[in-house]
């Protein structure tokens, strides 16, 4: 701390993550015991469960369904007939969001039970997404199909990719043409910054 010159509290969070604590009882608590780092921590049953791919696509789907008490809901919702959430602040991310949700009235884009886009991202037509999360500034191709999967921020996934029950990590390029489509299948996840090449399977 001392080295980069910070002075006061720092707060600092996993990315990702849903929780419910209360932020001045623990800051009051480091503050008490004088301490240089404070660590908070859960115990949790069916530990065997916790960072699997099925309880992380699981808890994205319980996210966007409303099932946790602790988020309302997303800003961007489409219509309140349907669950699909695109979200925009800026006026570019408005602008692409404007142009998203077009292209969804107008049936160049399929969707189907819930889904969140986040900001600035982009989706070509043909493309159909199924209960699934695609994150900030992510570009989608044409002809793509994402099922019950999320994809993380600045990714970018090729024209007629075929993602489903999977989780594809940050600045991820999935590669893909529709003579040779990329599928990424059965609960495969995708680290961070990998290049997956055409025609993968």
């Amino acid at each position: 701390m001392e080295y980069y010159n910070v002075r006061g509290i720092v707060f600092a969070v996993q990315g990702d993550n849903i929780f419910d604590v209360n932020l001045k009882e623990l800051i009051e608590f480091h503050l008490e015991n004088e301490a240089v780092m404070t660590m908070a921590l859960r115990e949790v049953k069916l530990v065997w469960r916790v960072g699997l791919p099925e309880r992380y696509l699981e808890a994205m789907r319980d996210l966007l369904e409303g099932r946790l008490s602790t988020v309302t809901d997303y800003e961007g919702r489409i219509s309140p007939e349907i669950k699909v959430w695109v979200q925009g602040e800026s006026f570019e991310s408005m602008r692409r969001r404007r142009k998203i949700v077009q292209k969804i009235m107008q049936g160049k884009i399929e969707v189907k039970g819930t889904v969140l886009i986040s900001r600035h991202c982009e989706v070509g037509d043909g493309t159909r997404i199924a209960n699934s999360c695609i994150d900030n500034f992510t570009k989608v191709g044409r002809g793509v199909i994402i099922e019950n999967s999320a994809v993380m921020d600045r990714s970018n996934i090729r024209d007629g990719a075929e993602i489903r029950d999977s989780i594809i990590g940050r600045h991820v390029t999935i590669n893909s043409c529709f003579k040779k489509p990329t599928r990424i299948w059965e609960l495969s996840v995708i680290a961070d910054d990998v290049i997956v090449e055409e025609g993968s399977f």
